[in-house]
């Protein structure tokens, strides 16, 4: 099922616009040394001031203590050329559309903070939080691909309708599963089909 997915939602795309990581070596011990980051790293906190109606929009920081925990620290030089001495408390923006089976959108994320996981990481956070979240297949390229790793994820259960994909964190029980899709079908009308794992337990 998650195969047929994979083609169904990366259907006619091409590879995605990104820069090309540095040959400078100090840049690349930096993505390095960023690629350790995990999701519990990451504090998710609420944007109050959001203009848009019915989205919920969050900024995404690294915690003070993971920049020393991963050695992230040491890179200062990369910092002050292509960052500022802020940057880990901006790593992306996520909205949020929670009428609309949570489904999520990221952006901001500093081109040089691109291929080193913190776009597929920031999602895993999210869904530590919200216990799911979904997207339709208008994403963008970028977004499809990083897609592809969640359906892979073996924490997460996936789920599919005509037009969108949904995961769900595992650890739910199977009562809290239901209720989550029993939201969701009231949102999208739609029939959705389970992955084999999810279809076994609500079985």
């Amino acid at each position: 099922m998650i195969d047929s997915f994979n083609n169904f939602y990366l259907h006619n795309t091409s590879k995605s616009k990104s820069i090309k990581l540095s040959t400078d070596e100090e840049l690349k011990n930096f993505h390095t040394a960023l690629k350790n980051i995990q999701p519990l790293d990451l504090k998710i906190v609420p944007i109050e001031t959001s203009i848009f109606k019915n989205i919920h929009e969050y900024k995404i920081e690294l915690y003070p203590d993971t920049l020393h925990k991963y050695d992230i620290d040491q890179y200062s030089d990369i910092v002050n050329k292509y960052l500022n001495k802020d940057w880990y408390k901006n790593i992306a923006n996520i909205q949020i559309e929670p009428r609309n089976a949570n489904r999520i959108h990221i952006d901001n994320i500093n081109g040089i903070l691109l291929g080193v996981g913190l776009g597929y990481k920031s999602y895993k956070a999210m869904i530590n939080q919200l216990k799911y979240i979904s997207s339709k297949n208008d994403a963008t390229i970028s977004a499809k691909k990083l897609w592809n790793y969640l359906l892979n994820d073996e924490k997460l259960y996936a789920a599919v309708t005509l037009d969108r994909v949904i995961v769900i964190d595992k650890q739910l029980t199977t009562k809290d599963i239901n209720k989550i899709l029993k939201t969701i079908k009231k949102q999208v009308k739609q029939t959705i089909v389970y992955d084999p794992q999810l279809r076994t337990l609500l079985s």
